[in-house]
């Protein structure tokens, strides 16, 4: 779950971008999943990368251990088994208290399959492949 402490922003038109979150004597801009986009900077730095790139940080491939196949019914991501494998997945929704996921190339019978992490989803989802 997003911690109390991570301040909401939002854009102009109400929709949530990502949240600040204090960081000495600046903050860090946050994705809406948990993910810093960038080191500490200044509250106006923050807030405008979050309405330029906050929602298309979403947009992009990372990286989850998951099983594979992943069951049918899906699993819980947050605490992989010594098993898992690193794959690429894509995030199919988004709120403070659930992050969904899928394998981006995923097998015909992973397709209804969804992945479920609570954020932050520091550790858990990963850019770029934790390998590189």
């Amino acid at each position: 779950m997003i911690p109390a402490s991570w301040e909401p922003r939002r854009r102009a038109d109400g929709e949530l971008v990502g949240y600040l979150v204090p960081a000495g004597d600046g903050v860090v801009a946050t994705s809406l999943i948990g993910l810093a986009l960038a080191g500490t900077a200044s509250r106006e730095a923050a807030i405008d990368l979050l309405d330029r790139s906050g929602l298309a940080a979403l947009d992009r491939p990372y990286y989850a251990r998951l099983p594979n196949p992943v069951p049918l019914g899906g699993v819980d991501a947050g605490t992989p088994a010594a098993d898992w494998t690193w794959r690429r997945v894509v995030i199919v929704e988004s709120s403070p208290t659930r992050v969904s996921i899928r394998p981006a190339m995923a097998y015909p019978e992973e397709l209804r399959s969804l992945v479920v992490i609570e954020p932050p989803v520091t550790g858990t989802l990963r850019e770029p492949h934790p390998e590189e």
